[in-house]
C-alpha cells in the first residue's frame, strides 16, 4: 500500500526531531511540474499532526522577516490565503497564490467501475492531442507536444476517446519524493460523462503498478474537479495555500 503520510512529510520537508523541538517553518527547494508547463511551488503553508506548518524555497524565505513567517502560523487559513495575496499583489502573469487540496487514495479505496475505458496514450494519438489546443494555435501545440514527450515514452498518459475525437486524458505529470502529480484534462462537450474519471482511475493504476503515491491537487474553487476525486473514493489529505509561479524568482 502507498503510504501517503511517509509522501508528504518528505515533499514538505518536515524533521520530526526538529519538529518535537518545536519547529514550523522547514527549507526545501519545493519544484512541481503541472502538465504541460513547469511550475515552481515556492511557498506551501500545511498542517502536520494538527499544526500549522510552512515549507519555503530557501532564496523564496528572503522575501519574509523571521518575524512575519512566525506571524503567519498563527493566522487561520482565510487570513493567511489574505495576507500574501495583498504582500504578493503584483504578481507577474503566470504567478498565483492560491488555496489548494491534496487528494490521494489507497488501493482498496478506489472501488467505484464505470462504464468507460481508458487506454494508453501512444504518439499515433498525435492529432488528439493537437486538438486540445486548437484555440491556442500550431505553436504552443508544438511547444506542448515536445514537453510531453518523457510522459508518452514512460507511459504515464492515458486518453478516452473514440475513433475521431478526444474526451478525456490524463497524464502523471512528475513524481516527487515518490508522489505522481496527476493532471486531467477533459474535452469541454464531453464533461460529467465518466471520461475523466475513467483516465483518472488509469493514472491511479498506474501509480500502484509501479508503487508510487497517487496525489491528486486541485484548487479549492475547482468543484467539478473536487467532485471528481472524491466520486472515486479519493479523500483530501491536505489543506494548503499555496505560493506559486511558472519561473523561480518571480
Amino acid at each position: 500500500m502507498c503510504d501517503f503520510r511517509k509522501h508528504y512529510i518528505e515533499y514538505l520537508g518536515i524533521n520530526s526531531d526538529d519538529f518535537e523541538e518545536g519547529a514550523r517553518i522547514f527549507y526545501k527547494e519545493i519544484r512541481n511540474m503541472a502538465y504541460p508547463g513547469y511550475f515552481f511551488y515556492n511557498m506551501i503553508i500545511s498542517s502536520y499532526k494538527a499544526q500549522t506548518v510552512i515549507t519555503i524555497h530557501p532564496e523564496f524565505s528572503k522575501r519574509f522577516t523571521s518575524e512575519e513567517l512566525v506571524s503567519l502560523l498563527k493566522l487561520d487559513r482565510e487570513d493567511i490565503l489574505q495576507y500574501l495575496r495583498n504582500k504578493f499583489n503584483d504578481l507577474q502573469k503566470g504567478a498565483f497564490v492560491s488555496r489548494m487540496y491534496r487528494y490521494s487514495v489507497t488501493s482498496d479505496e478506489l472501488m467505484r467501475s464505470i462504464d468507460k475505458e481508458a487506454v494508453l496514450f501512444t504518439k499515433q494519438m498525435k492529432p488528439f492531442f493537437y486538438k486540445r489546443f486548437e484555440k491556442a494555435g500550431k505553436e504552443i501545440a508544438d511547444y506542448h507536444w515536445k514537453e510531453s514527450q518523457i510522459l508518452f515514452e514512460k507511459k504515464r498518459s492515458f486518453i478516452c476517446c473514440s475513433d475521431v475525437e478526444y474526451f478525456s486524458m490524463s497524464h502523471i505529470t512528475n513524481i516527487i519524493d515518490n508522489g505522481g502529480n496527476i493532471a486531467v484534462g477533459t474535452n469541454s462537450r464531453y464533461r460529467v460523462r465518466g471520461y475523466g474519471k475513467a483516465t483518472v482511475i488509469k493514472a491511479v493504476e498506474w501509480c500502484f503498478k509501479n508503487s508510487v503515491v497517487p496525489v491528486y491537487l486541485v484548487d479549492s474553487a475547482n468543484e467539478p474537479s473536487i467532485k471528481l476525486a472524491e466520486s472515486l473514493g479519493m479523500t483530501r489529505k491536505a489543506d494548503e495555500i499555496v505560493v506559486g509561479s511558472e519561473r523561480f524568482g518571480y
